[in-house]
């Protein structure tokens, strides 16, 4: 049905855009250390208005510690830390390899279209 193939491409669209961000998040991850991420992000809210920190605390830079082969150290940081990078990596590659072949698959038609003077 229309309605199943439209929900269909907006679930595809979303993963996508979900994943990239998830890959944008190991990436940075890579490039940052803990010193130069706490000094581009915001504090903990929660841990500002609460006193305690929330579970996501320390995600950062266990994700920076991963990234560096220092897996005692992400999980110090964040408990979480190593099942997420390893969830978003994994999610990462498989939309990578999705989207490398959805694309591969369509022919490229001219911008002028397919029966252009016809």
């Amino acid at each position: 049905s229309m309605i199943g193939d439209e929900a269909g491409k907006a679930l595809f669209f979303s993963w996508m855009i979900a994943s990239l961000g998830m890959g944008l998040a190991v990436g940075a991850s890579f490039l940052l250390t803990p010193e130069s991420a706490a000094g581009v992000l915001p504090p903990c809210e929660s841990r500002i208005a609460e006193g305690r920190p929330c579970p996501l605390c320390g995600m950062t830079t266990g994700f920076i510690h991963i990234s560096r082969g220092r897996f005692d150290d992400a999980r110090r940081a964040n408990g979480m830390s190593l099942p997420l990078y390893a969830l978003f990596a994994a999610n990462a590659l498989a939309a990578l390899a999705v989207a490398a072949r959805s694309f591969r698959r369509r022919p490229c038609a001219p911008p002028w279209g397919a029966h252009a003077g016809h």
